[in-house]
């Protein structure tokens, strides 16, 4: 096997020569194969559509085509695009006229950030609401990678300050939806009107505001399913989560919130919901994150959420919100189960660039490429190990 091989060639290697005597050898020796195996394992996104360019530093008088040429403003981007076609937004902060109550335009498309959600930032300055989707955005339309932080609605009435959901069945997945305030119901996110059903993945609802309830979620006249979701500090009169029946929620974590404990009615699983659930696989015991006061939801070595989720749930991702891989086994126990939450906890061998689990040629191809500090020996010692986590802590 390639992978072997290469391996006892890099041991090889280590004791031949100064470093950069290898490094080269290295090189010579293997260009061949990085070819091949860069080839046979690289994972090609599938193409959907055309791409249109999104940056704070970019002006809406552009083509949108290119980094280059790309259009300022969220709102220009989709109304370039055609339905099946993708919105790339750069890392920054997006305000203003352009980035709030952001509408598809009875389009299905995939709105995306290239960095994810730590990076990419809609802030609605307390004048304005963020995503406003309705019923001809499918399952087809994709929401990915975005903070939606500071909404504030023109009127009360404005229900789903983050995002608002009316017979939409769309996916929204790796965001965060946090300070949003002043509304009746759902300022994380309003989802109404049958048939709706979107599905909500590795999204975290934090420090969200509502005067009578669903803080975090309202859900009328509708369903949805939630993955993989944490729900933190958000506050209301009556409570967190406003939902009719026929709404999921599957390795999830509801803690620290105001009237957390109202979840009657909701078909809640595989979850950590402070003041119980009866539901199967749930647990009530402090998830014991890793810095909540300063946002930090990631489970520290403690929690007891760790490997607690359901691999079988549907809809999970394949990744975490911060682009972690899912299915780590980190408890130690030989299943590599899912964590509730948004979050997934552990290490993962500090050559696999590609974070696949995996140290394959497409990881050497890039150690070649940029060696980002590491060393042969680094790459050498994990090279072909498969399903590789917890060789660094």
């Amino acid at each position: 096997m390639p992978g072997c091989l290469l391996k006892s060639s890099l041991a090889f290697l280590l004791g031949k020569g100064d470093k950069l005597q290898k490094l080269k050898s290295l090189q010579m020796l293997w260009a061949g194969i990085i070819i091949f195996s860069s080839l046979a394992l690289i994972r090609i996104p599938y193409a959907h559509g055309a791409i249109w360019y999104v940056k704070t530093d970019g002006s809406d008088t552009n083509d949108g085509t290119s980094w280059e040429d790309s259009f300022k403003t969220i709102q220009r981007g989709i109304d370039q695009a055609s339905a099946g076609d993708t919105v790339l937004v750069a890392d920054g902060i997006y305000t203003g006229v352009g980035n709030k109550k952001i509408k598809l335009g009875y389009k299905n498309m995939i709105v995306r950030s290239v960095n994810g959600p730590q990076s990419c930032i809609i802030d609605l300055q307390h004048d304005g609401t963020g995503f406003d989707l309705d019923w001809t955005n499918t399952s087809a339309t994709l929401i990915e990678g975005f903070t939606i932080m500071n909404g504030s609605p023109a009127s009360v009435y404005d229900y789903g300050v983050g995002i608002s959901c009316a017979w939409c069945s769309a996916i929204i997945r790796n965001c965060i939806i946090k300070n949003n305030a002043g509304v009746q119901w759902g300022a994380g996110i309003d989802i109404r009107n049958s048939p709706a059903h979107p599905v909500i993945v590795n999204t975290i609802f934090y420090n969200n505001l509502s005067s009578i309830g669903g803080s975090a979620v309202s859900i009328y006249q509708a369903s949805a399913t939630f993955i993989n979701c944490t729900f933190y500090n958000n506050t209301s009169f009556n409570n967190v989560i406003a939902a009719t029946p026929n709404t999921d929620f599957k390795n999830c974590i509801f803690w620290g919130n105001t009237h957390s404990s109202t979840f009657a009615g909701l078909d809640i699983t595989y979850s950590d919901v402070e003041g119980g659930n009866q539901g199967t696989g749930n647990i009530e015991i402090n998830p014991k994150f890793v810095d909540p006061d300063n946002e930090d939801f990631r489970l520290s070595s403690a929690s007891l959420c760790i490997d607690a989720g359901s691999s079988d749930a549907p809809s999970i991702a394949e990744k975490d919100i911060f682009g972690q891989p899912r299915f780590i086994d980190g408890d130690a126990d030989g299943n590599a189960d899912v964590d509730m939450g948004a979050h997934e906890y552990g290490d993962i061998a500090e050559c696999d660039y590609d974070k696949d689990l995996d140290l394959d040629g497409v990881d050497l191809a890039e150690f070649i490429n940029d060696s980002a500090g590491y060393t042969v020996a680094d790459l050498a010692e994990d090279f072909g190990r498969i399903n590789c986590p917890y060789f660094i802590q």
